[in-house]
């Protein structure tokens, strides 16, 4: 059944590029909740995101550039102090599903908002 599971999860179509490149091996076992389900997503409060629905006026994050998930991950400098205490690659985004990790992602969750 996982493998099942995981294979489906490898050949989706186009949608979840990015939780996928997050979290790309299937697993019994939750990483994440609230925020956090919402900063692996990109279904949340990010400018980009709510721009696409026409909820939002711009799809900028404050410092200019377009406020998606990944952006706050990898390249924010509203988040760069929150960043600085991940344990990850940035080069590869799976590597940041770490129990270490995960209350400052859940703090940069919260910032968004």
């Amino acid at each position: 059944m996982i493998q099942a599971w995981q294979d489906h999860w490898d050949f989706s179509p186009d949608k979840g590029r990015f939780t996928r490149s997050i979290i790309p091996k299937v697993s019994l076992k939750t990483h994440f909740w609230g925020e956090m389900a919402e900063l692996f997503t990109g279904h949340g409060r990010f400018p980009a995101h709510l721009f696409r629905f026409g909820i939002g006026n711009d799809d900028r994050c404050a410092c200019g550039t377009v406020g998606d998930a990944k952006h706050y991950i990898v390249s924010c400098p509203l988040t760069m102090n929150l960043r600085a205490r991940l344990r990850f690659n940035p080069l590869d985004l799976s590597t940041v599903v770490r129990d270490c990790n995960l209350p400052v992602l859940g703090e940069i969750g919260r910032r968004v908002r």
